[in-house]
Protein backbone atom coordinates (compact mmCIF):
# COMPACT_ATOMS: atom_id res chain seq x y z
CA UNK A 1 0.00 0.00 0.00
CA UNK A 2 2.80 2.74 1.07
CA UNK A 3 4.80 1.62 -1.99
CA UNK A 4 2.00 2.33 -4.25
CA UNK A 5 1.10 5.65 -2.18
CA UNK A 6 5.07 6.51 -2.75
CA UNK A 7 5.16 5.73 -6.55
CA UNK A 8 2.20 8.06 -7.28
CA UNK A 9 4.26 11.03 -5.75
CA UNK A 10 5.55 12.76 -8.99
CA UNK A 11 2.12 12.57 -10.88
CA UNK A 12 0.38 13.89 -7.95
CA UNK A 13 2.35 16.70 -7.32
CA UNK A 14 2.19 17.92 -11.21
CA UNK A 15 -1.81 16.57 -10.74
CA UNK A 16 -2.28 19.25 -7.78
CA UNK A 17 0.61 21.42 -9.15
CA UNK A 18 -1.48 24.74 -9.40
CA UNK A 19 -3.51 24.29 -6.21
CA UNK A 20 -2.50 27.02 -3.84
CA UNK A 21 -5.66 25.98 -2.02
CA UNK A 22 -6.47 22.74 0.25
CA UNK A 23 -3.93 20.69 2.41
CA UNK A 24 -1.17 18.34 2.30
CA UNK A 25 -0.59 15.74 5.08
CA UNK A 26 3.21 14.95 6.35
CA UNK A 27 2.95 12.28 4.53
CA UNK A 28 2.52 13.63 1.17
CA UNK A 29 4.57 16.57 1.72
CA UNK A 30 7.50 14.25 3.02
CA UNK A 31 7.07 11.46 0.01
CA UNK A 32 7.22 14.17 -2.47
CA UNK A 33 10.05 15.39 -0.78
CA UNK A 34 11.81 12.33 -0.52
CA UNK A 35 11.26 12.04 -4.51
CA UNK A 36 12.75 15.38 -5.39
CA UNK A 37 15.87 14.21 -3.79
CA UNK A 38 16.36 10.97 -4.66
CA UNK A 39 16.13 12.50 -8.45
CA UNK A 40 18.59 14.96 -7.94
CA UNK A 41 20.82 12.24 -6.03
CA UNK A 42 20.24 10.09 -9.15
CA UNK A 43 21.16 13.33 -11.25
CA UNK A 44 24.52 13.69 -9.32
CA UNK A 45 25.13 9.81 -10.07
CA UNK A 46 24.90 10.04 -13.61
CA UNK A 47 26.44 13.23 -13.77
CA UNK A 48 29.70 12.50 -12.08
CA UNK A 49 30.03 9.24 -12.82
CA UNK A 50 29.44 9.03 -16.66
CA UNK A 51 32.94 10.18 -17.10
CA UNK A 52 34.39 8.38 -14.92
CA UNK A 53 32.67 5.15 -16.08
CA UNK A 54 34.05 6.05 -19.50
CA UNK A 55 37.72 6.71 -18.46
CA UNK A 56 37.44 3.15 -17.07
CA UNK A 57 36.30 1.18 -19.79
CA UNK A 58 39.03 2.64 -22.04
CA UNK A 59 37.38 5.00 -24.65
CA UNK A 60 39.54 6.82 -26.16
CA UNK A 61 40.03 10.79 -24.70
CA UNK A 62 38.85 12.79 -27.39
CA UNK A 63 35.76 10.42 -28.68
CA UNK A 64 35.33 10.03 -24.88
CA UNK A 65 34.51 13.44 -24.30
CA UNK A 66 32.26 14.04 -27.20
CA UNK A 67 30.64 11.16 -26.14
CA UNK A 68 29.83 12.09 -22.47
CA UNK A 69 29.95 15.89 -23.15
CA UNK A 70 26.69 15.09 -25.49
CA UNK A 71 24.87 12.68 -22.83
CA UNK A 72 26.04 14.79 -19.97
CA UNK A 73 24.26 18.23 -21.80
CA UNK A 74 21.08 15.96 -22.66
CA UNK A 75 20.37 14.87 -18.94
CA UNK A 76 21.55 18.28 -17.78
CA UNK A 77 18.91 19.76 -20.07
CA UNK A 78 16.36 17.63 -19.11
CA UNK A 79 16.93 17.92 -15.28
CA UNK A 80 16.71 21.46 -15.89
CA UNK A 81 13.57 21.59 -17.66
CA UNK A 82 11.92 19.33 -14.70
CA UNK A 83 13.55 21.33 -12.08
CA UNK A 84 11.89 24.36 -13.47
CA UNK A 85 8.66 22.48 -14.06
CA UNK A 86 8.66 21.68 -10.15
CA UNK A 87 8.97 24.78 -8.88
CA UNK A 88 5.45 26.17 -9.27
CA UNK A 89 3.92 22.86 -8.12
CA UNK A 90 6.85 22.61 -4.61
CA UNK A 91 5.62 26.06 -3.48
CA UNK A 92 1.86 24.95 -3.78
CA UNK A 93 2.68 21.84 -2.01
CA UNK A 94 4.90 24.07 0.64
CA UNK A 95 2.22 26.24 1.36
CA UNK A 96 -0.74 23.61 1.55
CA UNK A 97 1.83 21.79 4.04
CA UNK A 98 1.43 25.32 6.36
CA UNK A 99 -2.13 25.16 5.87
CA UNK A 100 -2.33 21.45 7.01
CA UNK A 101 -0.57 22.46 10.60
CA UNK A 102 -3.67 25.39 10.73
CA UNK A 103 -1.30 28.00 10.13
CA UNK A 104 -2.24 30.39 7.08
CA UNK A 105 -0.64 30.26 3.89
CA UNK A 106 0.58 33.36 4.06
CA UNK A 107 3.14 32.97 6.83
CA UNK A 108 4.72 30.55 4.11
CA UNK A 109 5.33 33.63 1.52
CA UNK A 110 6.72 35.67 4.98
CA UNK A 111 9.56 32.49 5.07
CA UNK A 112 10.14 32.31 1.52
CA UNK A 113 10.65 35.83 1.30
CA UNK A 114 12.64 36.34 4.56
CA UNK A 115 15.05 33.14 2.29
CA UNK A 116 15.44 35.43 -0.29
CA UNK A 117 16.15 38.26 1.59
CA UNK A 118 19.13 37.04 4.13
CA UNK A 119 20.15 34.35 1.19
CA UNK A 120 22.26 37.59 0.79
CA UNK A 121 24.39 36.85 3.45
CA UNK A 122 25.52 33.60 2.61
CA UNK A 123 23.87 29.57 2.79
CA UNK A 124 26.04 29.44 6.57
CA UNK A 125 24.57 32.69 7.99
CA UNK A 126 22.75 32.29 11.41
CA UNK A 127 19.88 33.36 10.35
CA UNK A 128 18.95 31.74 7.42
CA UNK A 129 20.07 28.38 9.69
CA UNK A 130 17.28 29.50 12.06
CA UNK A 131 14.60 30.12 8.87
CA UNK A 132 15.15 26.67 7.44
CA UNK A 133 15.03 25.15 11.17
CA UNK A 134 12.03 27.05 11.54
CA UNK A 135 9.89 25.30 8.40
CA UNK A 136 11.27 22.18 9.20
CA UNK A 137 9.26 22.30 12.65
CA UNK A 138 6.44 23.55 10.80
CA UNK A 139 6.22 20.89 7.88
CA UNK A 140 6.91 18.21 10.59
CA UNK A 141 3.62 19.62 12.88
CA UNK A 142 0.49 16.70 12.58
CA UNK A 143 -2.31 17.95 10.66
CA UNK A 144 -4.22 21.00 12.35
CA UNK A 145 -1.53 21.08 15.54
CA UNK A 146 -1.81 24.78 15.41
CA UNK A 147 -5.72 25.54 15.72
CA UNK A 148 -5.83 22.46 18.07
CA UNK A 149 -3.05 24.05 20.64
CA UNK A 150 -4.57 27.34 20.66
CA UNK A 151 -8.29 25.97 21.15
CA UNK A 152 -6.65 23.86 24.04
CA UNK A 153 -5.13 27.24 25.42
CA UNK A 154 -8.84 29.15 25.11
CA UNK A 155 -10.68 26.09 27.12
CA UNK A 156 -12.22 25.20 24.55
CA UNK A 157 -10.72 21.38 24.61
CA UNK A 158 -10.05 19.71 27.94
Amino acid sequence: MMVMFFLRQPRELFIHGCDFGGRSTRLTYWLTTLWLVLMFLVFEGFVNGLPVLLMRTGIPAGAGSLITGSIVGVVVGAFALLAVACIIPVLALHERRYRDTGLPGWLFWVWFAATIVFSGLGNGSLIQQILFLIDLVITLLPTDCVKTAVKRRQGAID
